[in-house]
């Protein structure tokens, strides 16, 4: 089983990846927790682990024998971090641990962000309720290790709203909490090869907005067709930055803005992962009409080189190097 792949969980969200790896050739060699998870049936290899332990993960891998050609990863968290030990375990392309680690808790990303100059909100990931000054106020809370994306997000006025969301815990070193920024949402999912020097993708707005009592209005995604150079040039400086430092020649990844009134740009997520169903199955395969999955495999298999139905987010000759 040489011309194999390995998928990062066996659940609903992973039923289409696995489908999609057999599709295009591949034998799929799939692991979760579950020791009847919905993708058992259609793996070819299935084994009981979480997804968490890629330790266990590793030494049952092993056994099977196999050669795989990629691994792949369709959820967020802990399993990004698995994805990446296996990697480094059988040799192949995609994120270096010690940055997975970096990019998928919010803390760790603030304090990544900082260190090498990429714009993010002011931010406290190691703090209390009594450091945090009145002025900082109107700001977001968010857990920082939560999966569940914005709809753990709440945004608190005062520090008696800090401290209702909160439940009168005093040390919040779980959270994150970063000075609210006017602007909209806005998502790049990036498809970049270092060898070509080319990075291409999709420009998503994120329909939501924070209500009366904080908590977050999620009303979707939709592609956006025209993006502003100077909107452009500041999400390829930051993506850039980390691919540089990502140790993938190859990958896909999801980095998600707050575009500011006044035309900044911040940081806010960033996703090594293939995201959820909508995006992924559903959203970018219909308005291209493609086998986007499909060929995302393919590519993370190295049997293509891109995927070039998706436009260059930039040029390749005016890229920034990500060598």
């Amino acid at each position: 089983m040489e011309s194999s792949i390995i998928c990062v969980g066996a659940g609903s969200s992973q039923l289409s990846l696995i489908r999609a790896i057999k599709k295009v050739g591949y034998k799929c060699v799939a692991f979760d927790r579950h020791p009847d998870a919905p993708g058992k049936s259609e793996a070819d290899i299935f084994f009981c682990c979480s997804t968490h332990d890629y330790l266990q993960a590793i030494k049952k891998i092993a056994k099977t024998g196999i050669k795989p050609k990629a691994v792949m990863v369709k959820a967020a968290g802990y399993p990004v971090m698995t994805a990446a030990h296996i990697a480094r375990a059988f040799n192949l392309d995609f994120l270096k641990p010690d940055i997975a680690e970096k990019l998928i808790w919010k803390n760790n990303l603030v304090e990544f962000s900082v260190s090498n100059n990429l714009k993010v909100a002011p931010s406290l990931t190691d703090f209390t309720i009594e450091d945090v000054r009145p002025d900082f106020f109107p700001a977001v809370l968010r857990p920082n290790k939560d999966i569940r994306g914005r709809s753990t997000c709440y945004l608190v006025r005062n520090e008696t709203e800090l401290k209702n969301r909160l439940n009168g815990n005093t040390n919040v070193d779980d959270f994150t909490l970063s000075q609210f920024i006017e602007g909209v949402d806005i998502t790049l999912i990036t498809v970049f090869n270092q060898d070509l020097n080319e990075m291409r993708g999709v420009w998503l707005r994120e329909l939501n907005q924070f209500q009366g009592d904080g908590a977050i209005r999620f009303d979707g995604f939709k592609i956006i067709n025209v993006v502003p150079d100077f909107i452009i040039d500041q999400a390829t400086a930051i993506v850039d930055t980390i691919i540089q430092q990502a140790g993938a020649t190859r990958g896909c990844f999801s980095f998600a803005f707050r575009a500011a009134k006044d035309g900044a740009l911040y940081l806010i997520e960033v996703h090594p992962d293939l995201g959820g169903e909508f995006i992924m199955d559903k959203l970018i395969p219909e308005y291209f009409e493609q086998p986007f999955l499909e060929d995302l495999v393919r590519f993370s298999a190295g049997e293509i080189k891109h995927i070039n139905y998706l436009p260059k987010v930039k040029p390749a000759d005016k890229l920034c190097s990500i060598h």
